[in-house]
């Protein structure tokens, strides 16, 4: 039996002092860059192939973007590292989420939910597909993928899948009880 890279203990210790600090900073950063989107009526598609160039670097704990489809050595997939459960459960932890839950009759994606990064002109959408995370990316604009947001991108899926980001109670863990 595999098992996800990033599960939390049933209860953990609290995230305090100056790592707590440094977390807040992580998540108010991403508040400020990031706003959910709603994507009711929305009919431009984003770039699924965008979660097959990650890859999710097992001993740094750190998604990083592949050089080519294969994944190097020490690397999982970003859908092996955290389930798409969890990443909902951490986008409510941090943001105010709008979400389409689509249930049963989606088939194949249940839950979607989209943030715009206005000042890079880029839309991320986290979603479930088939069971596992999906990321997709898209231009709000016309041309190609910068580096700035390629790094943006990555800095809030780092965020996301951090083992100390925590819940808005008290420094709990995100995915860990009181």
């Amino acid at each position: 039996m595999r098992e996800y890279i990033i599960k939390p203990d049933y209860v953990s210790a609290r995230v305090e002092g100056a790592a707590a600090a440094v977390v807040d900073s992580f998540i108010a950063k991403a508040r400020k860059a990031w706003k959910p989107l709603s994507l009711r009526g929305d009919k431009v598609g984003f770039c699924g192939n965008f979660a097959s160039g990650l890859a999710y670097d097992v001993a740094a704990g750190v998604v990083v973007r592949r050089k080519d489809y294969s994944l190097p050595p020490g690397t999982v997939g970003v859908y092996q590292a955290i389930s798409s459960a969890l990443m909902l459960y951490r986008l409510a932890c941090v943001f105010k989420p709008i979400v389409q839950f689509k249930g049963r009759e989606a088939y194949k994606c249940t839950w979607s939910a989209a943030f715009r990064n206005k000042a890079l002109g880029i839309d991320i959408l986290f979603y479930e597909w088939k069971g596992a995370l999906t990321i997709g990316l898209r231009l709000t604009g016309s041309g190609q993928f910068s580096e700035a947001q390629y790094a943006a991108a990555l800095d809030l899926i780092n965020l996301l899948l951090a083992p100390n980001l925590t819940h808005p109670y008290d420094g709990v863990v995100a995915g860990s009880v009181a």
